[in-house]
């Protein structure tokens, strides 16, 4: 919101052209998954000049005032859009560019409705009657508001099931379809999750497993903003453990540690994507060259030794 507030002069308007807001290495990972946003977008026909904050310089988000619609991708690029809308009259649209969710955030982009996924269908049963989602099937997605009210549009339109977003963070005014809920920690998001009924999974990042009923399915979607990032260290440490009790073994005549065919150009694909957010904080460029060679080991372990020498360029290279 502050670089909107200090962008100078009125532009003239490209027509069907976008603004990316509250894109996030917290909501969104890694840069790739910011390029597969724009391709959504731009295979539709618009074009993005920019994204904030990822992956665009100064020079992109001072073209801002030329863009015809601001597209909120996650909450905290709302105050930026108002900004926006009050200093150069730019209207937005809140919603994620996601497949299976185009369709009706298209729509609203070209009729300027606010909200895309509150316009059709999100208040809807799927019987087309007006009520709160309690008697059917559903899944619950828990998370940040604009991404999981969009992911939910994506599911009901795909699979034809209900969905209900549980929204635990504060930035949700006006976020949350009808029978869409808004807790307030862990233990009201306990007792939310035991009174549904009919749950038939629940989507959110794996540190709220604690507080979810066990008989329900559990589909793991890390966030770094909740604990995402405390996930994937955790996960690689326990491995890393893992693997050193495993090099132990590998001397050992009867070891069951199990070689096979191993794609050294896959794992070190791998890799990038796991170090990239770490390396451009440090304004290091990640890339790989060359072609598909694969050996015979032990996947984890090759992957541990390729994995080290990555980090170690990153963690031990000056900014």
């Amino acid at each position: 919101a502050e670089i909107a507030k200090r962008i100078k002069g009125k532009k003239e308007v490209t027509s069907k052209s976008v603004n990316l807001l509250g894109v996030t290495p917290l909501d969104f990972g890694p840069q790739e998954h910011v390029d597969a946003l724009k391709r959504n977008v731009e295979e539709t026909g618009w074009k993005v000049l920019s994204t904030w904050a990822m992956g665009d310089t100064l020079e992109d988000l001072r073209r801002a005032p030329e863009a015809e619609v601001n597209l909120v991708v996650s909450s905290v690029g709302l105050w930026a859009a108002k900004v926006l809308q009050e200093r150069f009259g730019t209207p937005y649209v809140i919603g994620t560019p996601i497949r299976g969710c185009m369709k009706s955030l298209l729509n609203a982009i070209e009729e300027k409705k606010q909200v895309a996924y509150l316009e059709k269908g999100r208040r809807i049963s799927l019987t087309g009657n007006k009520s709160e989602k309690s008697s059917e099937n559903q899944i619950i997605l828990i998370g940040e508001p604009v991404i999981m009210e969009s992911l939910a549009v994506a599911i009901e339109t795909e699979y034809q099931i209900s969905v209900r977003v549980i929204c635990p963070i504060r930035e949700k005014k006006g976020l949350l379809a009808d029978g869409d809920i808004a807790v307030r920690g862990e233990e009201e998001l306990e007792q939310v999750l035991q009174r549904s009924k009919n749950v038939k999974g629940i989507v959110a990042d794996p540190l709220y497993r604690p507080v979810c009923p066990e008989n329900v399915a559990f589909y793991e979607l890390p966030h770094i903003a909740f604990s995402g990032r405390i996930y994937n260290e955790a996960s690689r440490l326990s491995t890393l453990v893992t693997d050193i009790i495993q090099l132990s073994r590998l001397d050992e005549k009867d070891s069951d540690m199990p070689f096979e065919s191993v794609d050294l150009y896959e794992l070190a694909e791998d890799i990038i994507l796991h170090l990239n957010s770490v390396a451009s904080k440090k304004n290091i460029q990640l890339q790989l060259d060359g072609h598909s060679v694969s050996v015979e080991g032990v996947r984890q372990v090759l992957y541990e030794m390729l994995y080290n020498i990555a980090d170690n360029a990153v963690r031990y290279t000056e900014k």
